[in-house]
């Protein structure tokens, strides 16, 4: 099971499901409205770690999947959600160094390492 950015619980059974005739059931997947709010995105690491405007860098943490902003220190930039556990984003013109942030309906979130701008 795994909750969903949609705060939504998503699971698959092992058996079971509605099949043609002759075939064999094996599996189905399966949500559950619990009314959770949806989780805030977490920021695990980056790499690399410093960088130039202009440069890409990649965020690794968990619940990207739906995230509106990323931030440089505040400053806004372009990405990419290659998937639930990674971004691809750009150093934005005008950033400091500081934290990165990502927003989703979850909420903001901010790593505890600072990028350095070079």
């Amino acid at each position: 099971m795994i909750q969903g950015a949609d705060g939504k619980i998503y699971g698959t059974t092992v058996g079971g499901g509605t099949v043609a005739k002759g075939k064999a059931p094996s599996g189905t997947v399966w949500n559950l409205d619990a009314g959770l709010a949806p989780p805030s995105a977490t920021i695990a690491r980056f790499s690399p770690g410093s960088g130039r405007v202009g440069s890409k860098v990649t965020v690794r943490g968990s619940h990207f999947i739906g995230a509106t902003r990323i931030t440089f220190n505040g400053v806004s930039a372009t990405f990419r959600v290659l998937n639930t556990n990674f971004i691809s984003a750009v150093v934005p013109t005008g950033a400091t160094s500081g934290p990165i942030g990502v927003t989703n309906a979850g909420g903001t979130s901010t790593s505890t390492k600072p990028f350095t701008i070079q």
